[in-house]
């Protein structure tokens, strides 16, 4: 085998960076580097780092090395200029791609982006006073254990966690915790019923999509606001770009944290302007910004798919037929899952305690993985109507104190409800990621600045400090509870609650 190929658009070469640790299967390591011909369209030293992966039994994959996050923004501005290169679009789409890329990167930071998590078997039951019927005691979807609809008889937690750890077992997984027998459990049953696409349309697939992507919900206002949203769309989208130029000469620390990090106080921003067309109101704005970041997605994996294409071929390595087919779903336009390629809605399987473009033992194929995404969603669905269920009755409270100033958090729930509350974890999760980025606490692994409070039940009165911790590697930083932090804090909570 060569160690190094090349293309119209570019070569790789080989690189060695073994470093006589666990390699956890890297065969090889490869960066790519444009060709002259593009070169001039591309940042300066452009580069894209992977690495091709094999399992016990030699199947191969290609990876992203240094992070997922960074890979996917290089990836599409590769993609883009190909495109543009080769006349397949032009000037105001390339205007566009390279609006919606940063318009893509919003999406970890909206409150609407669905994070929640089933950590544990406790987050899978509702205690009674939650419950809207009385006999559902769990979270678990009706059809879970249905088997082709063979089986009358959905599946208890029980069930669940017995599927989970004979799947765990039979791949080979030593001591799985309680995530990963949960997550092992689903797919189990997600193989025994994977989602018949046959019958499924476009868009139906791109409902399901969204329904796992984001928070939002039907509510009585829902109808009136989707009209509105439908009126606003053409100003709400002029009104984003007029901002976005405003700040295109902001320097990128600055610029990040305006457009990305602080995105609500945009929202606000186009939402009470009177000039040129007047106000809107803030959750039509926000629908239309969840209609955006839905072409921002599409814009996404119509470059990428492009930018690995030109990667590929200039890889080195005779892959099988199979490991094409794979290669294909993670990083190609797959119709099955509305268009996207895997690599693009990894975020929610991660959430949901799978990764499928790393881990190799999960099963690739479509019908399987969207059957997975759709009991995340019901179960989604089930935990937050169980959680406000369980808030209509008076709960304990707690606080974070301070003599200088407001509470930062009133009227969260703790105590014997903290193990159903899920919604409250979410709530000191997305603090804890604001206290990162006001503390400059930055940490460089695949989990990409995800963080959580530690120890966030047993907060109390006497707590002089937090402590927040990566959710990835599980490093941390212990921050003193100051006025200035509580002032910072209370002012975040004031404005999520002014654009509820």
């Amino acid at each position: 085998m060569s160690n190094a190929a090349s293309s119209q658009w570019g070569s790789t070469q080989s690189q060695d960076r073994r470093n006589g640790d666990a390699d956890d299967g890297i065969e090889s390591w490869f960066d790519w580097h444009p060709s002259r011909q593009i070169l001039c369209q591309l940042p300066r030293d452009f580069s894209l780092s992977f690495a091709v992966q094999s399992d016990a039994e030699g199947f191969r994959r290609i990876l992203p090395a240094g992070g997922v996050e960074p890979f996917l923004l290089k990836t599409a501005l590769l993609g883009q200029v190909i495109l543009n290169h080769t006349g397949t679009i032009d000037a105001e789409t390339v205007f566009a791609c390279n609006f919606y890329r940063l318009f893509f990167q919003q999406r970890r930071w909206i409150r609407e982006i669905a994070k929640r998590s089933f950590s544990n078997y406790s987050t899978l039951r509702v205690a009674r006073r939650a419950r809207i019927d009385i006999a559902e005691g769990d979270v678990l979807p009706d059809q879970l254990g249905n088997e082709n609809g063979q089986r009358s008889v959905r599946w208890s937690v029980n069930d669940l966690i017995v599927a989970g750890t004979d799947r765990a077992e039979q791949w080979g997984i030593d001591c799985p915790n309680q995530s990963t027998i949960i997550c092992c459990g689903l797919l189990q049953a997600a193989i025994q019923a994977p989602l018949s696409l046959d019958g499924l349309s476009q868009l139906e697939v791109q409902s399901l999509l969204r329904l796992v992507l984001f928070n939002n919900e039907s509510s009585p206002e829902s109808n009136e606001i989707t009209v509105e949203a439908d009126n606003a769309f053409d100003l709400v989208q002029k009104r984003f770009t007029e901002a976005l130029e405003d700040h295109i000469r902001d320097d990128t620390d600055d610029f990040e944290r305006w457009f990305v990090k602080k995105s609500d106080g945009l929202v606000h921003r186009i939402a009470k302007q009177n000039s040129h067309g007047g106000t809107i109101n803030r959750n039509a704005v926000r629908e239309v910004r969840l209609r955006m970041l839905l072409q921002a997605y599409q814009s996404m994996a119509t470059c990428i798919h492009a930018g690995m294409h030109a990667v590929r071929q200039c890889v080195p390595i005779e892959f099988s037929d199979d490991e094409c087919t794979v290669f294909q779903l993670v990083y190609g336009r797959q119709e099955a899952l509305g268009g996207l390629p895997l690599i693009l809605i990894r975020d929610r399987f991660r959430v949901a305690g799978l990764d499928p473009v790393t881990t190799q033992l999960t099963p690739l194929d479509p019908a399987v993985l969207l059957r997975f995404l759709q009991y995340y969603a019901e179960m989604t669905r089930k935990r937050r109507e169980a959680d406000r269920q369980y808030k209509s009755a008076p709960p304990r409270t707690t606080s974070i104190h301070s003599s200088a100033g407001p509470d930062i958090q009133d009227g969260i729930s703790t105590g014997s409800s903290a193990e159903s509350d899920v919604e409250t974890r979410e709530e000191f999760a997305r603090i804890a990621t604001r206290i990162a980025d006001y503390c400059e606490f930055k940490c460089s692994c695949e989990n990409e600045g995800v963080f959580q409070l530690r120890d966030w039940d047993a907060l109390d009165e006497t707590l002089e400090e937090l402590t927040i911790e990566c959710t990835g590697c599980h490093c941390s930083k212990s921050v003193p509870i100051t006025a200035e932090l509580q002032k910072y804090l209370s002012d975040l909570i004031a404005e999520d609650q002014d654009g509820c």
